[in-house]
């Protein structure tokens, strides 16, 4: 069986997201894994953050999900499975127990899409729909994020 844990370590986190990302993969780079993980230490010191996570009934985790409140509204973050939980539907069952139970304490539960099909199609089959999202641009800020 598949149990869910609602109290992941963040180290525990880290290091299981950088061990499964395709790190190989150019659209993975190291200034990605900064990213990664100064987001995830400001989300999770902020006190903003809660780290959910599948494991097989030997204790081996699975999957895991970087949930992300504020404002009634709970963001699937970041999210990463293994092989083996890809190959059960683990993070399927992982993210249905997180919508039921968040639900409960928040209006929203925001998947924070994807332009990748599969993952976008994942998405949809929990009941997802597509939003908009407006990007702002200015040269005054891309000045000032280079000092």
């Amino acid at each position: 069986g598949v149990e869910i844990s609602y109290n992941l370590s963040i180290d525990a986190f880290k290091a299981f997201y950088l061990q499964n990302i395709k790190q190989g993969d150019e659209v993975f780079r190291p200034i990605h894994q900064q990213v990664f993980l100064r987001l995830t230490e400001a989300v999770m010191d902020n006190g903003m953050g809660q780290i959910v996570a599948a494991r097989k009934s030997t204790g081996e985790l699975i999957s895991a999900i970087l949930l992300l409140k504020h404002k009634g509204r709970a963001i699937n973050l970041i999210n990463t499975s293994n092989t083996f939980s890809k190959q059960t539907g683990a993070m399927h069952m992982l993210l249905d127990e997180l919508i039921c139970k968040i639900l409960k304490d928040c209006v929203l539960f925001d998947f924070e899409g994807s332009t990748i099909p599969g993952v976008a199609r994942f998405y949809q089959s929990f009941g997802a729909r597509t939003e908009t999202y407006f990007r702002y641009e200015s040269k005054f800020i891309k000045q000032l994020r280079q000092r």
